[in-house]
């Protein structure tokens, strides 16, 4: 089976005992760019269907992603000592496409939000230990 055949098959195996809680780390990030947005669309509406919602945490490496599939974002800087940043809501209408998320200012605010906390985490410290 191809990678993406694969992916469809762990995300359809995930669902089926139909949790309440699914956790997702990168499932996506092996994928091309037209299997990654068909299986992105099904993770959306599998997690959202009216009989039973499913509460979805994904760990992504993509703002873009995160915007797309999320209604909140935590950032999360990197290891050894990890730790997550200040949740950032996504409020924005459902279905979102990528193509709509590039022209929509409230989408371009949370991303800017989500890099600048990313970006001061990562920033070496000024202060001095005494």
């Amino acid at each position: 089976m191809s990678g993406g055949m694969r992916q469809r098959v762990a995300i359809a195996r995930a669902f089926a005992v139909e949790p309440e809680l699914l956790f997702l780390d990168e499932p996506f990030g092996a994928l091309d760019a037209l299997t990654r947005e068909s299986l992105q669309q099904e993770l959306v509406r599998l997690s959202s269907a009216a009989d039973r919602p499913v509460t979805t945490v994904m760990i992504t490496n993509s703002v873009e992603e995160a915007l797309l599939l999320s209604d909140r974002i935590v950032p999360m800087t990197r290891g050894p000592k990890a730790r997550l940043g200040t949740p950032v809501p996504v409020a924005l209408c459902r279905p979102r496409t990528a193509s709509e998320l590039i022209h929509d200012d409230h989408a371009a605010h949370v991303r800017a939000d989500v890099v600048a906390s990313l970006t001061r985490e990562l920033k070496p410290s000024t202060q001095r230990v005494a």
